[in-house]
């Protein structure tokens, strides 16, 4: 993704992809899992030196949120903002997105 993607809605339905945040910057993105109910798992993963603050997660560096493939549901979705300098923020979602290492 690029600041030319900031707004847009970004499906995916195939299985074990990583969609890749770019550096922060004032941006949005919407990653929605297009896959069938329990088919496709989704990783979102910050660039290296952010993070992604999100209900029930560490806010840490290089650490990133995944839809696994077993609770996976078609439209579960993050709605992701700038926050500030450190990370990204989720300011809305639905669907079971759990903590992930990305390192």
């Amino acid at each position: 993704l690029d600041n030319q993607d900031t707004g847009k809605i970004i499906c995916c339905g195939t299985d074990d992809k990583t969609i890749t945040l770019p550096a922060v910057a004032a941006m949005s993105f919407m990653v929605m899992n297009t896959g069938a109910y329990g088919v496709a798992g989704i990783d979102v993963a910050p660039n290296a030196n952010d993070l992604i603050i999100y209900k029930d997660s560490g806010g840490t560096d290089n650490h990133g949120l995944v839809n696994t493939k077993a609770t996976a549901n078609r439209q579960d979705y993050l709605l992701i903002e700038y926050g500030d300098a450190t990370g990204w923020i989720v300011t809305k979602s639905k669907g079971t997105w759990a903590d992930m290492d990305n390192s």
